[in-house]
């Protein structure tokens, strides 16, 4: 009965994109919702097995927006609070999530070895699951170590015993005042890390590991908004 009607509503949604012009996106997402339905089905015996196949649709490869650097330190300059300019400067120069610099510890930061830990607290769990170590920037541990002295919350990034899951209203009034054309996002730190990396240099295997990519084609994407460079990197030769 349940297989049925999940087989219904596959059809259902791969009816949507033709017929109400709901993009392949879209419904992706809603069968990837379904497919997580079906597999608790399955861990708590109310099925034995998932008999059905869940086709995806194919998606446009969608380019990560990010921040010039000229751009960048307007950004930081309109920022009105110091614990939130901060952030998004460790977040430039690390990569991190932002619900990863939100829940970011104290407990996580070895300031001698230069790394922070993102791991799963009773608050909150990485995206991907999985542990990892991510290393520090002189930028980013200096950050770090003017912050530690004056800490009033087990975050890194608040002031109180609560951590700060948003600094979207902030990025937004900063980018206003800076006059920025596009519109910036706490997800367009970790992206301009990703894409300045690769274009000063560093292979895409490390940038995989410190962003904690599971798949290295996530990775990849940030090649797109780099082809600029190649050009640059060609002539490099003639000089």
């Amino acid at each position: 009965m349940l297989t049925d009607i999940t087989q219904k509503l596959l059809l259902r949604y791969q009816a949507m994109k033709k017929s109400e012009g709901y993009s392949n996106r879209t419904v992706n997402i809603q069968i990837g919702i379904i497919r997580k339905v079906m597999n608790y089905a399955v861990s708590q015996d109310y099925i034995r097995k998932v008999e059905i196949k869940f086709p995806k649709l194919k998606e446009p490869q969608k380019l990560h927006a990010f921040i010039e650097d000229e751009d960048f330190q307007l950004l930081i300059d309109n920022l009105t609070v110091d614990i939130v300019k901060k952030r998004v400067i460790f977040g430039r120069h690390t990569g991190l999530r932002p619900g990863e610099l939100a829940f970011l510890e104290w407990s996580d930061v070895n300031l001698k070895r230069g790394v922070v830990k993102i791991q799963s607290k009773p608050e909150w769990t990485p995206k991907t699951g999985d542990e990892r170590v991510v290393e520090l920037n002189n930028t980013a541990l200096g950050i770090l170590k003017e912050l530690y002295p004056n800490k009033t919350s087990r975050w890194v990034f608040s002031d109180t015993d609560k951590p700060v899951l948003s600094i979207k209203k902030s990025l937004e009034a900063a980018s206003r005042r800076a006059g920025l054309s596009k519109k910036v996002t706490p997800n367009m730190t970790r992206h301009t890390f990703g894409t300045m990396s690769l274009h000063r240099g560093a292979d895409l295997k490390s940038i995989q590991t410190q962003m904690g990519h599971g798949d290295i084609k996530t990775t990849g994407r940030y090649l797109h908004n780099i082809k600029g460079s190649v050009k640059k990197a060609v002539e490099v030769l003639d000089e």
